[in-house]
């Protein structure tokens, strides 16, 4: 699954990931591509109360590469911010 579509993971998508999220049907060992400028911007998993408070202080898994994949391992929501504090 292409994050964010054909805009990648961008800080105003055309389709907000909410909504795309909801729009697709995901089963563990699926696997999320995220592409995003390598440098600028970055994906953090985090717990759902750090989602809610914007905190990236502690995440789960961190993604820097520009181009990372995320396998769900596991059954349940992810939750995912960007790494850029803007």
């Amino acid at each position: 699954f292409y994050v964010g579509g054909k805009d990648g993971w961008v800080p105003t998508p055309s389709e907000d990931y909410t909504h795309w999220s909801h729009r697709n049907r995901f089963q563990i060992n699926d696997t999320l591509y995220f592409k995003y400028a390598k440098g600028k911007d970055s994906v953090l998993e985090v717990s759902e109360e750090e989602y809610k408070t914007c905190n990236t202080t502690h995440p789960i898994t961190s993604l820097l590469d520009g181009e990372s994949l995320f396998v769900l391992g596991r059954s349940g929501p992810f939750f995912f911010v960007s790494g850029n504090s803007e």
